[in-house]
């Protein structure tokens, strides 16, 4: 059914609507959030998270209209028609009808999807309508206040969709005829179809609010993948080729300290940076260098605007090109640590939203939470690029890949004096105290704590011992400097 004045519409509900006083108002969207849905396997667990939200908010003749992002399309020109959204391209709130505000989704078609968040038992009204004039009815059937997903206290109406003919005849088996939607008070919709192909496509989302309830996915931007905490450790490989020539570097970044710089604009960090360059000429060696110095970085978030869209929505470089990012939740990549990966190899096609795949060179950025950089690779070909590649890292006590062993190397380390070797740390476990024995404080002595998830909990300067006492028991990472020298130990703290 494609959309109506105001008027008709509301005809069209009153006609089949049964008004309840009694109703209460169950938000479906919360417009100005970043909205976390992740697609449901044959198993029922959670799989591809992605994210949308609203784009553009336009005061209408009938009411406020809600625009959403469009994903993108990057396959070839000629297949290039499936430009999706899950939500459609539009919502509508309708307000002042009697029954209160409807929402009114807006599918591929321009076909109106009518959904109520004035709720009560027994409510009904039309959901959609055919080109034939059959119909989809909804009705509230059940409220629960125990919860709508695992862990996660909220109450909900459950609504059931009942297709039927133009005369009223019902039509069991035709979908979506006995399906059913939840909507919670805090997280709006918690089950929604595709509504951009509805009814065409079976596909069912859950739809998580802000960030995932169960698992506290939430995306990953530029403020996210570079707001890096003292002791942040990554090694990598670098190359860049130029016909015959290859320069390959082994390197390790060592966050030292940071310094926020008018955040949200960034940081500065003082990093240790250690490894060996190779350049290779048609493949003979022909020098080596090491490198072992502290430098001063900074990072402006805004270098990195590109990570701040969410996924799928067109991104225009300075030369022109187009790219998109990808968010990613997997256990089994990077221990677990959520990244986003930027595509940049896309020229503008046929339509706003469609991409075409520019052949002569590939440009792809992988950034991880927290970590930054893990992947990068510029190519005009296979004699001519640029890569860069994490093949470990450390955050406070998460760990991913294997380390350089830089001594082995050949690069020149500042060798720690014999006090290091007295340095114990007591008791472990500890309950109210730890110590460092064999430690003699001054006032370059820093210590440093940890949790797991890598965030600073405790800071001290000039003592060789730390009140643990407020801690909750479990894992800590101890950073140590002192005079320049380095230790860490991992700590169990246990009342």
């Amino acid at each position: 059914m494609v959309y109506k004045p105001l008027s008709v519409i509301v005809l069209v509900i009153l006609s089949c609507l049964q008004y309840n006083a009694s109703a209460q108002d169950y938000a479906l969207l919360y417009p100005e959030r970043t909205m976390t849905f992740a697609t449901r396997d044959v198993l029922g667990e959670d799989s591809l998270y992605f994210f949308t939200r609203v784009t553009q908010t336009v005061a209408e003749p009938d009411g406020m209209a809600y625009y959403f992002q469009v994903a993108v399309d990057t396959a070839t020109a000629d297949l290039c028609t499936t430009d999706t959204a899950l939500l459609g391209r539009k919502m509508l709130v309708l307000s002042g009808t009697p029954e209160g505000d409807m929402h009114v989704f807006f599918n591929s078609a321009g076909d109106s999807i009518f959904i109520r968040n004035n709720l009560a038992i027994n409510d009904i009204w039309v959901f959609y309508t055919f080109e034939d004039g059959s119909y989809i009815r909804a009705r509230v059937v059940t409220y629960n206040q125990f919860g709508i997903l695992p862990g996660i206290e909220d109450s909900l109406y459950r609504v059931r969709l009942n297709v039927f003919a133009e005369d009223g005849t019902p039509l069991p088996g035709v979908f979506p005829d006995e399906f059913k939607f939840d909507i919670s008070k805090h997280y709006g919709m918690t089950e929604v179809w595709d509504f951009y192909n509805f009814p065409e496509s079976e596909q069912q989302y859950v739809l998580r609010g802000l960030d995932n309830p169960k698992e506290a996915i939430t995306d990953v931007d530029a403020a996210a993948a570079f707001t890096w905490e003292t002791g942040y450790e990554v090694h990598y490989i670098q190359q860049s080729a130029n016909e015959d020539s290859v320069w390959t570097t082994l390197g390790g970044n060592f966050i030292l300290d940071s310094t926020p710089v008018g955040l949200p604009v960034g940081y500065n960090y003082s990093v240790k940076k250690v490894g060996v360059t190779t350049l290779t000429v048609g493949g003979t060696t022909v020098s080596i260098d090491t490198f072992y110095t502290t430098e001063d970085v900074t990072i402006a978030f805004d270098t990195y605007y590109y990570l701040d869209s969410l996924e799928l929505i067109p991104v225009v470089l300075p030369d022109g090109r187009v790219g998109f990012s990808e968010h990613t939740y997997d256990p089994e990549q990077y221990n677990g640590v959520r990244f986003k990966t930027f595509h940049s190899a896309y020229l503008p096609g046929e339509g706003s939203v469609c991409l075409e795949p520019d052949g002569e060179q590939i440009f792809q950025q992988r950034f991880g939470d927290g970590i930054g950089l893990l992947y990068e690779l510029d190519s005009a070909g296979p004699e001519a690029y640029a890569s860069w590649e994490a093949v470990y890292f450390q955050k406070g006590l998460i760990t991913w890949g294997t380390p350089f062993d830089f001594e082995a190397l050949g690069v020149v380390a500042v060798e720690p004096s014999p006090a290091a070797v007295d340095w114990q740390v007591y008791p472990n476990p500890v309950d109210q105290v730890m110590h460092v024995q064999g430690l003699v404080a001054d006032a370059t002595t820093q210590m440093e704590l940890y949790d797991v998830a890598g965030r600073r909990i405790a800071h001290q300067t000039g003592r060789a011992s730390l009140d643990v006492s407020a801690l909750e028991n479990g894992v800590y990472l101890l950073l140590l400097e002192h005079r320049g020298i380095s230790m860490r130990r991992n700590i169990i703290v246990q009342h």
